[in-house]
């Protein structure tokens, strides 16, 4: 058994569901302990300082190859953690209650990022080469042609990052494009 780095507490054994941990988010404040989300194959939990409490929602269970991703969002004054992978489409938590549903029907997406005000999906379910965003400043509108095809080369997107507020960088099995928000 592992032990925690000095200066840090293990947590592990406190959370409600025994199943493997995919993926930590946080939002807002390094300031709050309550904004950190840890998520399992089927759950999502936020660690308000003391415990861990179930703010799942309707995502579906996972599975070990469907890592969960997540971004933050700022719309009227709420910053959102937004999650996502390849087996559920993006929702969201606003620091209340569970996560909920993200309008618009995005689709599902390996990875997620916020660049220039918008989401951004990478590799969006069915389409691995696919990069896709919302509107300015608005999280549940995924216009028709607001996406990109990346066929320049054969190889899947494995990820996708923010370089800033207006660049990002697409990470393929065999390239990596940069992207740079235009109006």
């Amino acid at each position: 058994e592992g032990r925690p780095r000095p200066g840090y507490t293990q947590l592990g054994s406190t959370l409600g569901d025994a199943s493997r941990v995919l993926g930590f988010g946080f939002r807002g404040s390094a300031e709050t302990e309550s904004n950190t989300v840890v998520h399992t194959i089927a759950n999502a939990y936020n660690w308000d300082g003391t415990s861990f409490n179930s703010i799942t929602g309707t995502w579906t269970s996972s599975n070990t190859n469907n890592h969960v991703r997540f971004t933050t969002f700022s719309t009227s004054g709420t910053l959102r953690i937004i999650r996502t992978n390849l087996q559920n489409a993006p929702d969201y938590w606003d620091g209340t209650g569970s996560f909920q549903d993200v309008g618009g029907s995005p689709p599902a997406a390996r990875d997620i990022t916020t660049v220039a005000n918008r989401v951004v999906l990478f590799a969006v379910s069915g389409t691995n080469q696919r990069v896709q965003w919302s509107d300015f400043n608005d999280m549940a509108v995924w216009g028709a042609s607001s996406f990109v095809d990346l066929s320049q080369t054969p190889g899947d997107i494995i990820a996708g990052r923010a370089l800033g507020p207006l660049n990002m960088a697409i990470y393929k099995a065999d390239a990596v494009f940069l992207g740079t928000a235009q109006d």
